[in-house]
């Protein structure tokens, strides 16, 4: 299979180039394209060094040296494509959504510093990101098999998949995040579509466990982690 393993931020490096060394052992051909970033899209400072990219490419060079051309590695800095409406659209939400992740709010007040300096933050960063992905993407000769994207419900691996979801090529997330206590739905599409909770539903009338203790305590689960969120609470990670 062609498959291409998308990387940013910091520790994701490590973990897909292990991955992708192991899925090219099993003889498939794997490509990590990535964007040269290291700091966390959401803990201060969120802008980095300058020397991130020649950095990353001194590194990938070492292990090209080192091990060969096991893994293939693509800058997506170096594409670029035009923005449609639906992918303006799509930018300007995505900035909200993950303004509200950074500033721990639902209700946003922009004439607040930090509020405005996120939002605009995350929208030139989501403009940026769509450029180069549908680029690199328009480049190709043909549609890989299947694209990997961690942790694809925020910033730029969401602006990944929403990429990956027009050009109709499939694809996988898996999410690092270790939430206390509860579970998130993870089936390649549901909850990146904000269609998880209709599938849970689902689930439980083909389970017949409405009228069961799981139903119940689901209930009760759900009904204090909205008002732990309602009060800012960051007593547990998932409010955080």
């Amino acid at each position: 299979k062609n498959i291409l393993i998308f990387c940013a931020y910091r520790g994701e490096f490590i973990n897909n180039i292990i991955l992708g060394s192991i899925l090219k052992f099993f003889g498939n051909d794997i490509t990590i394209i990535y964007l040269p970033k290291l700091r966390s899209p959401i803990k201060e400072p969120i802008k980095d060094l300058k020397t991130t990219p020649t950095y990353l490419e001194n590194n990938f060079k070492f292990l090209k040296k080192k091990v060969g051309n096991v893994v293939k590695f693509v800058n997506l800095r170096n594409y670029s494509s035009k923005l449609d409406y639906s992918s303006k659209n799509h930018i300007k939400k995505r900035a909200l959504l993950d303004t509200k992740m950074a500033a721990k709010v639902e209700d946003l007040d922009f004439t607040h510093k930090e509020i405005s300096k996120y939002y605009h933050f995350y929208l030139k960063e989501g403009i940026k990101v769509v450029k180069n992905f549908n680029g690199f993407l328009n480049s190709l000769n043909k549609n890989p098999d299947l694209i990997l994207i961690p942790n694809g419900s925020t910033f730029d691996t969401n602006h990944a998949i929403y990429c990956a979801k027009r050009k109709k090529i499939p694809f996988n997330c898996w999410d690092k995040f270790s939430f206390r206590l509860s579970r998130l739905v993870n089936h390649g599409g549901h909850i990146r579509e904000f269609k998880d909770i209709e599938y849970i539903w689902k689930l439980f009338k083909k389970k017949y466990i409405l009228n069961t203790k799981f139903f119940n305590i689901s209930c009760k689960r759900g009904m204090e982690d909205l008002k732990l969120r309602k009060k800012g609470s960051t007593v547990k990670w998932v409010t955080k």
